[in-house]
Order: structure tokens, then C-alpha cells, then sequence
């Protein structure tokens, strides 16, 4: 339970604090998604690979 609940604040603390800064939440995800690129491409190839 914590761990889950520590989990879902990590994900939206930026988004709260980006949708103040940016306006939207989208781009926060794109920001944070460049800094671990290589990771999400991975996992998204995973997913696409699994669901073809």
C-alpha cells in the first residue's frame, strides 16, 4: 500500500507542478519521457510487440 501510494505521488507531483508551469500535463509526460527514452522504448516496444 505504500509503496503504490509513494508511487502514484511520484507520477503526479510533476504533472501538478508542470500544469502550472507548462499548462499541460502532456508535455510534462514528453519531458519526462526524454530524460528515460531508452527505457520507455524499450517497455513501448514490449507492449506494441505483445499486442501484435
Amino acid at each position: 500500500m505504500t509503496r503504490s501510494w509513494r508511487f502514484g505521488r511520484f507520477l503526479t507531483a510533476p504533472a501538478v507542478v508542470g500544469e502550472h508551469a507548462i499548462g499541460t500535463g502532456e508535455k510534462v509526460f514528453l519531458l519526462w519521457g526524454s530524460a528515460n527514452r531508452d527505457t520507455l522504448d524499450r517497455a513501448a516496444s514490449r507492449i506494441w510487440v505483445s499486442f501484435r
